[in-house]
């Protein structure tokens, strides 16, 4: 072997490097989603908030369009980053095989990561349907008290699961830091 090999293995571009700076960039971005998601759910809240009030569908309007902001500006794109780094984490993944230890605690955050992702998903789907539900009852259809509760239950639900995943990943970190 040459010193230049050597100097790959602990050079940044070596596979265990590039997995830890990509795990620690989607830790960063998964918190980054909460934090809009969260944004989102609190429009979201004050939009129930403004239906239940009666207040004017104008101002109804502004509070879907917020929502709709945090979708399009800040959610979807921090989604589609998520994805992206993902798929650049498999890919180093296959370099990784060599180092089982290490492949375990990749494994679990990706897992981890994999859980987070889909949740995310799942939270930009209904906040989706929440838009689109809202600007049909402005049209004139009905939604109840009930229906608003719940779906303000479910954010909270929502937004629990993806501080809970965080949590699972930023474990998962301090595991691979340590070993």
């Amino acid at each position: 072997m040459s010193i230049r090999e050597g100097e790959n293995d602990n050079s940044p571009d070596s596979p265990e490097e590039m997995v830890e700076i990509e795990e620690q960039s989607i830790i960063k971005d998964m918190k980054t989603l909460q934090s809009d998601i969260e944004g989102a759910i609190g429009s979201e809240e004050h939009l129930y908030k403004g239906i239940r009030e009666g207040v004017p569908e104008s101002t109804i309007d502004d509070r879907l369009g917020s929502i709709q902001i945090y979708l399009q500006d800040d959610i979807e794109p921090e989604d589609r980053t998520l994805h992206e780094e993902l798929q650049s984490l498999r890919d180093h993944e296959q370099q990784l095989q060599a180092s089982k230890p290490l492949m375990e605690h990749h494994q679990k955050l990706l897992n981890i990561i994999k859980d987070a992702i889909q949740k995310a998903d799942e939270e930009i789907k209904r906040l989706e349907e929440v838009v689109e539900e809202s600007e049909k009852n402005l049209q004139g259809e009905g939604f109840s008290h009930e229906q608003m509760e719940d779906l303000i239950r479910k954010d909270e639900q929502e937004a629990q699961t993806i501080e809970e995943e965080i949590e699972r990943a930023r474990e998962v970190e301090k595991q691979i830091s340590n070993s």
